[in-house]
């Protein structure tokens, strides 16, 4: 009866956790979208144990139109909108087999302005982590 118990709290605390991180995703979408921003420029700092990552985005009217690298023969990261990285870092946080994730946003914007993450707890080298700044706002 004591497993039992102590099961279903340490469940309800795990959820709680889950919903917890989950309602600060959907805030900061609704800040993002409240703001109505659709033209932008943001660079994109990442850390993994991958190649350089470093980019500057260029986003118009919703849609990517440039990426350009930090430094001369750096991989290209597949750039998203800030739309997509919300719904990335949704279906992240959403999935049943989820690590852990710190996320921050702007306060005002709403904007993710970094994720720490280790998607798959027991796997090494699957860390990653990315900071955004935000530039460049234009509509």
């Amino acid at each position: 009866m004591k497993r039992t118990a102590l099961a279903l709290v340490l469940l309800t605390l795990v959820a709680g956790a889950c919903s917890r991180e989950e309602r600060q995703l959907d805030a900061a979408r609704r800040r993002w979208e409240a703001a109505g921003i659709t033209t932008y420029t943001y660079t994109i700092v990442m850390s993994c144990f991958c190649p350089p990552l470093d980019a500057v985005v260029e986003v118009v009217d919703g849609r990517v139109v440039s990426v350009t690298p930090f430094f001369t023969g750096s991989i290209t990261p597949e750039a998203r909108t800030v739309e997509e990285l919300f719904d990335d870092l949704e279906q992240e946080l959403t999935s049943a087999d989820r690590g852990d994730y710190t996320i921050e946003y702007d306060p005002e914007l709403g904007c993710p302005v970094l994720v720490v993450a280790d998607p798959i707890r027991q796997a090494i080298d699957d860390e990653y982590s990315y900071s955004i700044f935000l530039e460049a706002v234009t509509g």
